[in-house]
């Protein structure tokens, strides 16, 4: 068996080795499994739009930490541009990593997403920094499936930059469609099984695969109720919480009457024990048409598993007029108007192909909407930038690849884009 299949199936045993221990243990075992599976049922959360303010902030690093994350996008500016002087560049990316950790940002945006279809993936996100509409970011993308490879084509405009950039890069964007359900690799493990064998099927396997693993002395204790409360409306609350080698691993909150929506989740790491990351959702409200409940609030937090330390949290507050879950929608729906004037840059591929709107238009993830030399609204910029232009080019360049090579979620990459943009701007 492959050494990933092993892990794999270890850390599946691991989360049900204890079902024999105990009726408590099977009855949360029980619970985890049908909010797993209402979850990609009944109550999945296919289609959705919403708007929404989110406040992010980031944990505080040492000096060695930040000087560590300068030198690597000091690094990244210098080969990304080799004309500008290295100290421009360290300088820059000095700015925008100290910003990071400095301060909150307020954003306020919209979410709309589309995963109805069985291997394809919509969505769009829309977000305005600080109040400030001069610095707004909107990203429509489309991740398909292909032989289990996830990939992307999209595009995204930074108002900053006053360019569009088609790509394939995939974002981070907070996935709405978990908000208040359960997440992470062991609820998606569980649905993997319980959507190839069903719900019965999938609870005989883990059980077989507990009892391979339950010689070993691990300590586990897993999916056990350890504590039940009222919630709302006669509501029960569940707490169910596993444990390996006698530290606990994970903590969730289940209430099934509420078509077992997750008002809490913990995830700790197994050899320090400290929390790793953490989901909290409050304030349930009935979407009507959909028949769901829905948090009004919903916080992200994530910590350095060594330390515990915060590396970032986000709260989002809800605007619940706007929210609509499961109502029909289509790749057109899924659309970037371009205002006249600005620059749309073609980067997939190692392409970098550069148009310019010479009229309002509209791109797309309908079929078709996303080919550039199709669009008559587009004129292709053949002629030698001038020198404005060309120092303008050099930042929108600069901007995408920090998208593509900057991994710390879209919120955060945007931070900096908008800073760096600015300051190069201003030089």
């Amino acid at each position: 068996m492959p050494k990933t299949s092993v892990s794999l199936a270890f850390l599946l045993a691991c989360c049900v080795v204890s079902l024999f221990q105990s009726g408590r243990a099977d009855d949360g075992v029980d619970i985890f499994l049908k909010a797993v599976d209402y979850q990609q049922s009944h109550g999945a959360l296919i289609t959705g739009r919403v708007s929404y303010s989110v406040v992010l902030t980031n944990g505080g690093k040492s000096e060695e930490e930040i000087y560590d994350e300068i030198d690597e996008l000091a690094a990244d500016l210098d080969r990304l541009s080799p004309d500008t002087p290295k100290e421009k560049n360290r300088y820059d990316a000095s700015q925008t990593i100290r910003s990071k950790y400095s301060s909150e940002r307020h954003i306020d945006g919209t979410f709309q997403f589309d995963y109805s279809k069985d291997k394809d993936g919509y969505s769009k996100v829309s977000l305005v920094f600080d109040n400030n509409p001069n610095d707004q970011t909107i990203n429509i993308e489309k991740k398909k499936s292909v032989n289990g490879a996830k990939k992307s084509e999209g595009a995204l405009y930074e108002a900053v930059a006053s360019t569009v950039f088609v790509n394939r890069t995939a974002s981070t964007a907070g996935d709405f469609s978990h908000f208040g359900r359960l997440r992470g690799m062991t609820p998606g493990l569980m649905a993997v099984i319980i959507s190839q064998k069903g719900l019965a099927a999938a609870k005989d396997q883990i059980k077989s695969t507990a009892e391979a693993v339950s010689q070993a002395d691990v300590g586990a204790k897993t999916l056990e109720i350890v504590e039940t409360k009222p919630f709302a409306d006669g509501a029960e609350a569940v707490t169910i919480e596993s444990r390996l080698g006698g530290k606990i691993t994970q903590r969730y909150v289940i209430v099934p009457a509420f078509g077992y929506i997750c008002p809490l989740e913990q995830l700790y790491d197994q050899n320090t024990g400290n929390l790793t990351n953490e989901y909290v959702a409050n304030d349930f409200f009935l979407n009507e048409k959909s028949g769901l409940y829905y948090p009004a609030t919903y916080i992200e937090s994530e910590y350095t598993p060594s330390t515990g330390a915060l590396v970032t949290k986000k709260e989002y507050k809800i605007d619940k007029e706007s929210l609509s879950l499961n109502e029909p929608m289509s790749p057109a729906d899924f659309a970037l108007d371009v205002p006249e004037g600005v620059w749309v840059q073609d980067v997939r591929d190692g392409k970098k192909e550069l148009f310019r709107a010479s009229s309002d238009g509209v791109l797309s993830l309908a079929p078709g909407g996303l080919d550039l030399s199709k669009m008559s609204w587009l004129s292709k910029d053949a002629a030698e930038p001038s020198q404005t232009h060309a120092s303008d080019a050099k930042n929108r360049r600069i901007s995408c690849s920090r998208i593509i090579f900057m991994s710390i979620g879209i919120c955060l990459i945007l931070v900096g884009v908008g800073l760096a943009v600015k300051k190069r701007r201003g030089a």
